[in-house]
């Protein structure tokens, strides 16, 4: 065969055998080749010390791609960034030469002392968010073919280079278990970019996992067990799912019971779904229910949701089937605890078969994470991220949020209210439910209606900034809730990043979120009067005599600059999860509209006129919105 006659490495075959580093043989042909190690000129130290440049090139955020003169610069300034920018490690990777052995060991000495640990949005972009320029993954996959067999999986993102992923993955073992809960859904798609079975990331998942199982355990439980259908995943994610189970002692116990559970939902659920008429399949779901082996599989059992909570005995007469296109079922369990008087009565979960939940998964938990923004900041936006997990391929459980209604039905209590002419009926549901005072002139600060209003106003800013920055579309009154203590929130996110329904081949929303005068009303406190007049300002002007709304408007605006200091991180969240396949996250396209939303061009005044821009046309445009739901009104 020709190729045992190649000579293998770059040496000199004249050159001394005795300096050679190594000597391939191959015994079957009596042939040997040295393999030489050339000399090393030594480290560079010239830079530029160029600040202003090396500011302007990491401010960049994770989806830009450096031109070659700012790989140049970069590359030059490599020693400067590891002193004075350790947050340029992103973009260094890019300005390597993966395939000169000097450059290579050069950033290996680099990253030998580069500052540690990094910063989780750092960590996070090494692992999944920086290979999405396709010929750098081109060039790091070429350098690790070779030894490990395979490169990077078809999709997935991330710089391959096993150094740097070890370096990241040291960097997030000072994350708490509920910072880390946060991005686990993320860490999960990055291993389909190792090369091998027995990696860094794998050892601190499965490390993490072992540590606290109620809370990390069961959530890498889960997503495993939701993609390891696919085939390319099958063995890693099979393998990793073993070890756990292996480690985790009782738990195996629960989770066994809880796959069987989830089993018998999914045959339950398929049994209905064979009736057509709504009383037939809930008579039928009722009667699977009040079956002696339901019993036994789907009572006394840990939440899949939480294990640290324990369902009790089912309450059939409270479990239904929604009038939604896939027929969720809504189960009703009693709560077991011995205190549960002082809590709450009960257990509701809704297990749905026949949506990929992995879409709602992702957007609750960057409603999560812009939580926790907002908290770091002093503000509380009083969101409703809701329980979601995926439990296989299209089925999953949702949460449900106690004490709270859609806003379809609560306007739907009078037909005029429905008809969307009385925007005071969501303000009046709303004060049928203070404990303390009906008293709106109230001057007790600490009065439930003062909470209540708060709450509203506060959750109603912080979801109008959330669902413009992640494009959530298909805003109806029946995916649209208000609890009782005022929050409003928003639920079923079957459409993200402005992916818009469209009727004949018109677009329904025209709006870019959801502002109506029902919710307004309540903000100004009753007042169904207020008129915004002129154009909102960045002070928060316009024509409204109502201060309620003027600091409404304030609030948004100072909400939306928030979240804009965080982009880099939003943006990294979605980009690690393109290996995912989701069907409205396919490819990097699919980011420009978060990219847009968050104006990263722009400076801060011209992102908050941005906004305010943005926000003008909700209001203004309200009335479009009302059509809608009307019409939503009579399809149901």
């Amino acid at each position: 065969m020709a190729f045992v006659n190649q000579v293998f490495g770059s040496g000199d075959m004249e050159e001394d055998l005795d300096e050679s580093m190594l000597t391939v043989i191959n015994p079957e042909h009596d042939l040997s080749s040295p393999l030489f190690h050339p000399d090393y000129p030594g480290l560079s130290t010239e830079q530029d010390n160029n600040e202003s440049l090396m500011r302007e090139l990491v401010s960049h955020d994770p989806l830009y791609e450096l031109s070659e003169q700012e790989k140049s610069a970069l590359w030059r300034n490599r020693y400067f960034c590891m002193k004075n920018f350790p947050e340029a490690l992103p973009w260094l990777t890019q300005s390597v030469c993966w395939y000169r052995r000097e450059s290579l060991m050069e950033f290996y000495y680099l990253l030998h002392s580069w500052p540690r640990p990094l910063d989780v949005r750092v960590a996070l972009q090494l692992l999944g968010a920086m290979g999405l320029n396709s010929s750098l993954v081109g060039e790091v996959n070429a350098v690790i073919t070779s030894a490990a067999g395979q490169g990077a999986r078809g999709g997935a993102s991330g710089i391959p280079d096993a150094y740097v992923r070890e370096l990241a993955v040291n960097s997030l073992y000072d994350l708490s278990d509920a910072e880390l809960s946060d991005y686990l859904l993320q860490l999960v798609q990055a291993l389909k970019a190792e090369a091998y079975l027995d990696n860094c990331l794998s050892r601190f998942i499965l490390f993490r996992a072992l540590r606290n199982p109620l809370l990390i355990g069961l959530r890498l439980f889960r997503h495993l067990r939701s993609e390891i259908h696919l085939p390319d995943m099958h063995l890693k994610f099979g393998l990793l799912l073993e070890a756990f189970c292996l480690g985790c002692g009782p738990l195996l116990a629960f989770l066994a019971r809880q796959v069987t559970a989830l089993n018998r939902l999914e045959t339950i659920s398929a049994r209905v779904k064979e009736l057509t008429n709504e009383d037939e399949q809930r008579s039928r779901f009722r009667e699977e229910v009040a079956r002696l082996e339901t019993w036994r599989d789907l009572e006394w059992l840990p939440s899949p949701l939480c294990l640290s909570e324990r369902l009790g005995k089912l309450i059939i007469d409270k479990c239904d089937v929604k009038r939604s296109k896939k027929r969720p079922l809504w189960i009703v369990w009693s709560n077991s605890d011995r205190l549960a008087t002082h809590h709450h009565a009960y257990y509701q979960l809704i297990f749905k078969h026949g949506d990929d939940l992995r879409q709602d998964m992702l957007t609750l938990q960057i409603l999560r994470v812009m939580d926790r923004i907002w908290k770091n900041e002093g503000m509380d936006m009083c969101l409703v991220p809701y329980g979601c997990l995926a439990t296989g391929p299209e089925m999953g459980l949702i949460e449900a949020v106690r004490n709270a209604r859609t806003v379809m039905s609560i306007q739907g209590e009078r037909l005029r209210a429905a008809l969307q002419i009385d925007n005071t009926q969501l303000f009046k549901w709303l004060m049928q439910h203070i404990n303390k005072t009906r008293d709106p002139t109230s001057q007790n600060e600490n009065g439930a209606y003062e909470r209540l209003i708060h709450n509203f106003t506060m959750s109603c800013a912080g979801y109008c900034v959330a669902t413009f920055v992640l494009g959530i579309r298909d805003r109806h009154p029946d995916n649209i809730m208000v609890d009782t203590s005022g929050r409003l929130f928003h639920i079923d996110f079957g459409h993200i990043l402005d992916n818009r329904k469209k009727k004949f081949g018109i677009t329904r929303e025209r709006v870019p979120f959801v502002l109506t005068k029902d919710f307004i009303t309540v903000i100004a406190h009753g007042n169904p009067d207020v008129v915004l007049g002129t154009p909102v300002t960045d002070t928060g002007g316009g024509g409204s005599r109502n201060k309620h709304f003027q600091e409404f408007t304030q609030l948004c605006g100072r909400a939306y600059l928030l979240l804009r200091k965080h982009a880099n991180l939003l943006l990294t969240l979605f980009a690690m999860m393109l290996p995912s396949g989701l069907p409205e996250l396919t490819s990097v396209c699919d980011l420009e509209y978060v990219r847009k939303t968050l104006a990263i061009e722009m400076n801060e005044e011209q992102a908050l006129a941005y906004f305010h821009g943005k926000f003008n046309e909700a209001y203004y445009g309200a009335w479009t919105t009302k059509i809608d739901w009307f019409g939503h009104w009579m399809n149901t």
